[in-house]
């Protein structure tokens, strides 16, 4: 991005994350003793232990998509143990200000590799455009209806969105392994294996997401499976406001604004807090994991 949009971007992104930080907090004070009332502790700790174990199940892979793009796009000797281990032990910085520490994180540690920086950064771009169009691909499954308001206008886009992604994907494909053929080896099949493999590395995290929040929200009428694509949508909305940290604020709102008229907004309210307890608490267990496992590969 030019440096002369970097800043009104992040700037727009703080005051995205405050406005639905504040909408968030307006809603909490104004249902607190609904929030309050609608599960005992012992039947609240053990929804977001569950739904840690699964959520963090997808986060390890999130960290194995990392290592075959890694394999794919910069060198097929890096070890898997290395990159999990990296991806693992940067999850906790996507929660300072600015939401980029993790990326540098895990860009360092694969420097500290010995794989070059543009490789890297350009397996980094492809984990982002993968992500986002596995998101935008899941909340098809969501009628426009269910959108809100200010949505409701991308619905009829939405394949046009997906389309424009996947054609980034082929372009950003070819164009980096055009030049490669002869420096890795086996490149396109390894590269298209890697690429196809990290891709349901993403389709089955946010299946897990989904289970994971299933734990947590106390809507019988609503299954996994059709949670999946507002989870898919809320994911989305917090990885496009650029500078909310992990997200924070903006996934909250959007799940109070998808399922509150679903299921009550007290009760969307409490899965949407609970959750992104979840998502810290998953975040922390990858963390001890990559610093604890030692690695082989050295």
């Amino acid at each position: 991005m030019p440096a002369s949009l970097t800043r009104p971007t992040r700037w727009i992104g703080a005051g995205l994350t405050v406005v639905c930080l504040g909408f968030v907090l307006w809603r909490f004070v104004q249902l607190a003793p609904r929030v309050a009332a609608l599960a005992p502790w012992p039947s609240l700790i053990s929804g977001m232990g569950l739904a840690t174990l699964v959520y963090s199940a997808g986060g390890v892979l999130l960290a194995i998509a990392w290592w075959l793009l890694l394999r794919a796009l910069a060198s097929p000797s890096i070890t898997a143990t290395s990159a999990v281990r990296g991806h693992m032990r940067a999850q906790l910085a996507k929660y300072a200000p600015g939401n980029v520490f993790h990326l540098a994180a895990r860009h360092v540690h694969a420097r500290q590799q010995g794989l070059d920086h543009v490789p890297v950064a350009t397996a980094a771009v492809a984990e982002s455009i993968l992500l986002v169009a596995v998101a935008v691909s899941l909340s098809f499954a969501m009628p426009a209806t269910g959108l809100p308001g200010a949505l409701q206008w991308l619905a009829p886009w939405r394949w046009i969105i997906l389309v424009g992604f996947f054609g980034l994907i082929a372009i950003f494909y070819w164009l980096r392994l055009r030049d490669r053929m002869s420096a890795l080896d086996g490149t396109w099949h390894a590269g298209i294996g890697g690429v196809l493999g990290a891709t349901a590395c993403y389709c089955s995290f946010f299946a897990l997401a989904a289970i994971a929040f299933r734990f947590l929200f106390e809507a019988p009428a609503l299954d996994a499976l059709e949670l999946l694509p507002t989870i898919a949508v809320c994911w989305l909305g917090g990885f496009l406001v650029i500078g909310s940290p992990g997200g924070l604020g903006v996934r909250e709102a959007l799940l109070v604004g998808l399922l509150g008229p679903v299921c009550g907004e007290a009760e969307a309210l409490y899965a949407a807090l609970a959750f992104r307890g979840v998502t810290i608490l998953s975040d922390l267990l990858l963390f001890l994991v990559g610093i604890l496992v030692p690695d082989h590969s050295r």
